[in-house]
């Protein structure tokens, strides 16, 4: 039966536990359980979906009925450099290849790191489904989540120096920021937002995290770098309608393959 494969960035550890817990078509859930993949399992384990853990792709073994997802999350931290983002990506998907009939992909073109997504994810030797915005994949995990180019844009013009707070970013900027700026202590990073002019942070609630957790970490933030806040509800449009392609490319598949 058919397997989907996740790769996924950490900053979308909580949407993507949703949308898992959501899908009732999935038979099972398994995780490569390394530490970037905490968050998610920690996250599945609350909304009552535990995921089988895995210490080693090489262990999986497809359960055989229905349709089944293969998870693996990738650090926040590749993101620092363009080329070790592809690396990283490259690598992943060539981990997962061998196990999966379609790759879904929790990325947008980040920085244009995935400019040439159908080359860097080659090794995966599968069907290939990204977040799409109309005719292009996503600008990034915030164009994800505000609902795409449009929306993104607007929000810079009402003011440039916005710092975008989704769930993921409110979890993992400090981590995120430190190796940016080389700086674990951020001194470096707060002086560029200064500089840079930045005023605002804008939060992007959506699924995963309650308002008052994210108003906390919201709050944590504007102290330490001196920055206002304000609010935009995101969505999950563009993730769930990449999904649901994935998912219908392995059902139709399936049927296919069992004359059904």
């Amino acid at each position: 039966m058919p397997v989907l494969g996740i790769l996924s960035c950490q900053v979308l550890e909580l949407e993507l536990a949703h949308l898992l817990v959501q899908d009732r078509d999935l038979v099972r859930v398994t995780v490569l359980a390394d530490e970037h993949a905490q968050g998610l399992l920690e996250a599945l384990e609350r909304e009552g979906r535990p995921a089988e853990r895995l210490e080693s792709l090489d262990r999986f073994r497809p359960e055989g009925r229905g349709v089944e997802a293969l998870v693996q999350v990738l650090e926040i931290g590749l993101h620092v450099h363009k080329k070790v983002l592809q690396e990283g990506i490259s690598q992943g998907a060539g981990d997962l290849g061998p196990h999966i009939d379609a790759l879904l992909v929790g990325y947008g073109l980040c920085g244009n790191a995935l400019e040439e997504p159908e080359d860097l994810l080659a090794p995966a030797g599968a069907p290939l489904f990204l977040p799409m915005d109309g005719d292009h994949p996503v600008d990034d995990c915030v164009g994800l989540l505000l609902g795409g180019r449009e929306a993104y844009y607007e929000e810079q013009c009402k003011c440039a120096g916005t710092f975008f707070l989704t769930a993921g970013w409110a979890r993992h900027w400090r981590t995120m920021a430190g190796r940016l700026a080389g700086d674990p202590e951020l001194k470096s990073f707060k002086k560029y937002l200064a500089m840079a002019d930045y005023s605002r942070s804008l939060q992007i609630p959506c699924v995963g995290m309650s308002p008052s957790e994210l108003d906390k970490r919201t709050a944590e933030f504007n102290r330490e770098f001196g920055l206002t806040s304000e609010v935009r509800p995101g969505t999950l449009e563009l993730w769930e309608a990449a999904w649901q392609r994935a998912k219908d490319h392995l059902m139709h598949e399936d049927r296919k393959a069992y004359g059904r």
